[in-house]
């Protein structure tokens, strides 16, 4: 009698499969060893732009804002606190994220701290300036400078701004993310400038 080929097919493929579920006759399912992996996801992400006329020099003020009047006036009101060494003042300018992590974890505690004797140190030894203007989705980043006497520059800060209950507060959640790179980079590229240069001489 002759075996019809589709069923020899068959009983060798069934045949086939029996090693591979061999090792699951105790009822126990096994694994390949885990293997160490990774993918990249690019995003193009819309920005609009500005440039500030002359690279506006930053006038301080002499206290904290009553009402919102614009990122603008928050990142020259974030600089005047430290330049008056009034710590309560600058931390009443981020968002909420920042003030629980500042009053819950000591070490953030003493990171912002730092961060804030570091400008201060700066500010007594240079002028300020804003730059760029971005908006991405809901945020508004402004970029700015610290410049020495002679003119060059000690610092390029980029800081994330967004509205928290009507009012722009600084973005915790946005600092050393992808996205705050990618950024960096644009800038850096608009003015011929490597990223690594951008990223040394950036605080935040």
């Amino acid at each position: 009698m002759k075996i019809p080929q589709c069923v020899c097919i068959l009983v060798g493929f069934i045949f086939t499969l029996v090693p591979a579920f061999a090792n699951q006759a105790d009822g126990k399912i096994v694994f390949e060893p885990v293997q160490d992996k990774s993918f990249t996801l690019v995003y193009n992400h819309a920005f609009l732009q500005r440039h500030y006329i002359n690279q506006a020099k930053v006038e301080f003020m002499e206290a904290p804002l009553p009402q919102n009047i614009g990122p603008d006036k928050e990142i020259i009101s974030l600089f005047s606190a430290i330049k008056h060494n009034n710590f309560e003042w600058w931390l009443g300018i981020w968002d909420q994220q920042a003030r629980r992590a500042f009053a819950s974890d000591p070490q953030i505690e003493r990171s912002m701290r730092s961060t804030f004797n570091y400008y201060q140190q700066r500010l007594n030894h240079g002028e300020m300036y804003l730059t760029e203007w971005l908006v991405v989705k809901d945020r508004v980043w402004l970029q700015a400078e610290i410049r020495k006497p002679d003119g060059s520059v000690a610092n390029q800060i980029l800081l994330p701004f967004a509205l928290e209950e009507g009012r722009f507060r600084l973005s915790a959640s946005d600092f050393n993310t992808p996205l705050h790179k990618a950024i960096r980079q644009a800038l850096a590229a608009q003015h011929g400038v490597s990223e690594t240069d951008v990223a040394e001489s950036t605080k935040g």
